[in-house]
């Protein structure tokens, strides 16, 4: 029986499983700089499913490769401070949800472009689905702090409004040259 305290009305709960399911959570690109390198999270391959699984046993297995990078499989915990001689990495092919939980799985940005994207497809205990992850590729002018190109004093009359233009304020990237 259900109740609030006030009411009680009887019933019976009946139980029934569903079909076993893997599905992907829709998720936002990652970002990386231009030449840079960005972690393959669970943010990025973040799946919903009702099997008994643990994350070695679901596995990931790339379908299409990025365009403009390339995947890496780090043997030792990811570390994006240090890009250097990456002596400590190998290409991969299929990878598994442990693997991403130990940050071992990284997108390396090899070629000028705003986005990239690759195809995959997840399997587990014989249950599989395909997506797709985003990474949106920023120059490096975009990582550098703003500078404040113009600031001028503006007067406003009492009860009035003025736009405030670019020849008033203006603050943009330090690379990039200005009304752009």
């Amino acid at each position: 029986s259900v109740t609030d305290g006030a009411f009680e009305v009887p019933g019976q709960l009946e139980i029934e499983a569903s079909d076993p399911f893997l599905r992907i959570i829709d998720a936002n690109a990652s970002i990386v700089r231009e030449s840079g390198l960005v972690a393959i999270t669970l943010n990025d391959l973040s799946i919903e499913t009702n099997l008994n699984v643990k994350p070695e046993q679901i596995e990931y297995k790339i379908l299409s490769d990025p365009s403009h990078g390339v995947l890496k499989y780090y043997r030792k915990k990811l570390n994006l401070t240090y890009t250097g001689k990456n002596n400590n990495t190998t290409s991969l092919r299929n990878f598994t949800q442990s693997e991403i939980e130990k940050e071992r799985i990284a997108y390396m940005n090899t070629e000028v472009a705003s986005m990239d994207r690759f195809k995959y497809r997840v399997t587990a205990k014989g249950v599989w689905t395909e997506g797709e992850v985003l990474i949106r590729i920023y120059p490096s002018a975009y990582w550098e702090p703003l500078v404040i190109r113009k600031n001028q004093t503006l007067y406003v009359e009492e009860s009035t409004s003025v736009t405030i233009s670019r020849d008033i304020l203006e603050i943009g990237h330090p690379n990039i040259s200005p009304g752009k």
